[in-house]
């Protein structure tokens, strides 16, 4: 339970509701739909190898 709590301190978790994306990104607080798709958005983006 103590390493939960640490990886949770480095994405910057400080209360809830706490979201991790692709465990890069964090999401604090009931944020608003548009805020969520925005941040899948990123880290899909950012999780999709390019290619080219």
């Amino acid at each position: 339970m103590q390493a939960d709590f640490r990886a949770a301190r480095r994405y910057g978790a400080t209360g809830v509701p706490f979201f991790v994306l692709n465990r890069a990104y964090g999401l604090s607080g009931a944020q608003p739909a548009d805020t969520f798709l925005s941040a899948l958005r990123t880290a899909h983006a950012d999780a999709t190898p390019t290619t080219g």
